[in-house]
């Protein structure tokens, strides 16, 4: 389910960029006397494709505040990111500063178009796959706006309410069993705190198409489709981590079946509840046995032998929750667990993660893969050997859609006003630089910058 406005503020970056872009290959062709087509079409095409963002943005904002699953987010633009990206890439690699000195080489290479024939003809080519496709996204959306407009005019909105209603179990894995109070007092005993709750929290602060460098990347395809596989991905404070595991879960959960169990947490330092090893693994293990009838059958036998004769809430320890989600696991094909913030547990560390790393298992009952996300704290790394590792820091791409969503907003809101693209996109380059390696919070930007 998308929000049109969260689309609107997330290609505010692909427009950005492909303004800035056509502005230079234009500058390009009008400077090269009798330039061959290719310099003219690869401009003309990204004008073209910045026309279509500028199109997807306007039907996004006419569409503010009337929530719906749309193609533009399906497309998902990544492709098209990629691709201007690449563009820009060459562009930066062939660019004399302008502070350098005015020579004769320097005014040639400034006149030199960077691109070889091929290289413009295949860029073209990209550019409009990605238009064609974009088009088509964006009259389907068109075609739905138009219908949802018209279902409040002829008496069809209570269908509209019915298929929203079934798109918006998006987590239908959470629970496949029938439940009763019986049940839920057996499962309140496995833990009160709800990864759930920081999941939307997590996936709020996600801006479209960021983390795609991730779930898309080779590591992450890896350990989706590698029986028994484990992945470390660790960082610094800031860059990011809980907002990318929020990205990977939502992956996972679209894998899930009844023959697939994800299974996720996020600890947290500022509670202490979350950090507790039984809190964490009675947690995982309860989201498991919600998701198949025998598996719940397995945890209701545990918490039998764990009943206390003076009827006071029973207490199990970790290693014994750690033994009950291996038993539980051979009834999926396949057990994904996903933690976050392994390094947020204090004293616990050490300890939870050998549990958690325990887990993995690759046999012929068994494949449970396991993904984790911290800081580099040398406990986590030594117990982690054997885990694929890939360090995180704020991917650039990631950090000018952000910059640029912000600065949309804030135009939007008439908070910052700029008229001159290329001011836009020099501040958004500064803006980059400042971070850092840092995600830009929410609330501000780094080192005392300010719009």
């Amino acid at each position: 389910m998308a929000d049109p406005l969260s689309i609107s503020f997330g290609i505010a970056g692909l427009i950005t960029l492909a303004e800035r872009l056509f502005s230079r290959t234009f500058k390009y062709a009008k400077a090269v006397r009798n330039a061959p087509q290719e310099i003219r079409s690869l401009s003309e095409e990204i004008g073209a494709l910045n026309g279509l963002l500028h199109r997807v943005q306007l039907l996004a904002r006419e569409m503010e505040g009337q929530p719906m699953e749309t193609s533009i987010q399906a497309y998902g633009l990544h492709s098209c990111h990629k691709t201007l990206e690449k563009i820009k890439m060459i562009l930066d690699k062939h660019e004399v500063p302008s502070t350098a000195k005015a020579t004769i080489e320097t005014v040639k290479r400034r006149l030199k178009w960077p691109f070889s024939i091929s290289e413009a003809k295949s860029l073209v080519d990209e550019i409009g796959r990605h238009k064609s496709i974009l088009s088509l996204a964006l009259k389907a959306d068109e075609i739905s706006g138009l219908l949802q407009v018209l279902s409040e005019q002829t008496g069809l909105s209570e269908g509209i309410r019915e298929i929203k209603s079934e798109l918006h179990q998006r987590r239908e894995a959470e629970t496949r069993i029938q439940m009763s109070e019986e049940r839920q007092n057996i499962l309140g005993s496995f833990g009160t705190t709800t990864p759930e709750r920081n999941h939307d929290m997590s996936l709020k602060l996600r801006k479209p198409q960021t983390g795609l460098w991730l779930t898309e990347g080779e590591e992450f395809s890896d350990w989706l489709n590698t029986p028994g596989s484990g992945l470390w991905l660790y960082g610094i404070p800031g860059a990011g981590k809980t907002v990318l595991a929020a990205s990977v879960i939502e992956k996972a959960i679209r894998r899930s079946s009844q023959k697939v169990a994800v299974a996720f947490y996020y600890c947290n330092y500022k509670n202490v509840e979350t950090q507790r090893p039984n809190n964490i693994i009675g947690s995982l293990a309860k989201q498991i046995a919600t998701q198949d009838e025998q598996c719940f059958q397995a945890l209701r036998t545990f918490y039998q032998q764990h009943r206390r004769p003076d009827k006071l809430p029973p207490e199990y320890e970790p290693p014994e929750l750690s033994a009950l989600i291996k038993r539980m696991a051979v009834f999926f094909e396949t057990t994904m667990i996903i933690v976050d913030a392994l390094d947020e547990c204090g004293k616990a560390v050490k300890t939870l993660t050998k549990l958690l790393a325990g887990l993995r298992s690759n046999t012929e009952d068994n494949d449970i893969r396991t993904l984790f996300l911290s800081r580099d704290e040398l406990d986590i790394r030594d117990i982690l050997t054997n885990c694929s590792q890939v360090s995180i820091a704020a991917q650039s791409g990631d950090l000018k859609l952000y910059v640029a969503a912000e600065m949309e907003r804030r135009i939007s809101d008439k908070d910052l006003r700029i008229k001159d693209s290329s001011l836009k996109d020099h501040i958004m380059e500064r803006l980059i630089e400042g971070a850092d390696g840092i995600q830009v919070p929410m609330g501000g930007l780094p080192n005392g910058l300010s719009l």
